[in-house]
């Protein structure tokens, strides 16, 4: 961070490898300053403010932060829904974020109908055999579990070859 402070992706890197490190309290102060970057530098409208955003949100979470995480990712959500529409292959991993976040609470009926978003989204525009679309049936065939659905969980996991 002191070789490109202001430097946007170089910040957001270095943020992820301590991440990546287990490094959370180093990796927390550059994703703060990524978000800020981000909304400076795009505006706070900006799909890439929502990136930064989430990926705030997402070391919170790793960290059992979950109050701090929750209003990250729905800011997240709620710019990527504008800047993007609500049909746009962003918005699936966005969901699924939130959802993961849920499914880390035992909030099953919350992350649900996140999870069916975001496996609707990635299924029409991307394809049923596409990776993304493939780790968001792999997450609903997991909380379907979780919640002892597993004939649900099992009928997913074989339409999507999982």
């Amino acid at each position: 961070e002191q070789l490109a402070p202001e430097n946007e992706d170089y910040v957001h890197w270095a943020a992820r490898l301590h991440e990546l490190s287990g490094d959370y309290p180093a990796a927390e102060p550059l994703y703060e300053k990524a978000v800020k970057i981000a909304g400076e530098t795009h505006g706070e409208d900006s799909v890439d403010h929502a990136t930064a955003l989430n990926n705030l949100a997402e070391l919170y979470r790793v960290q059992g932060r979950y109050e701090k995480a929750e209003p990250f990712y729905e800011k997240a959500i709620a710019i990527d829904e504008k800047a993007l529409g609500l049909e746009h292959p962003g918005l699936a991993t966005d969901y699924n974020n939130l959802a993961a976040l849920y499914l880390d609470q035992k909030r099953y009926k919350e992350a649900e109908p996140l999870y069916k978003k975001a496996l609707d989204i990635a299924t029409s525009k991307l394809g049923k055999a596409h990776p993304n679309t493939k780790l968001c049936a792999k997450n609903i065939a997991v909380l379907l579990e979780d919640m002892d659905r597993p004939a649900e969980a099992k009928a997913l996991r074989e339409k999507y070859d999982l």
